[in-house]
């Protein structure tokens, strides 16, 4: 689990500077799904709804 949110906090600070060359709506929209994502795994989580 440590090492999952390691590699997905450097995958965030990668992309977040990629998607900055194309503007800062598309880091807002990326950054935005991100957090979607986010949530609905620890709501699927809590549920016990693991993949």
């Amino acid at each position: 689990m440590v090492l999952e949110m390691l590699m997905e906090s450097i995958f965030v600070v990668v992309d977040t500077f990629w998607v900055a060359k194309l503007g800062a709506a598309a880091v807002a929209l990326t950054e935005s799904l991100m957090a979607v994502d986010w949530e609905l795994g620890v709501w699927s989580w809590e549920l016990g709804v693991e993949s």
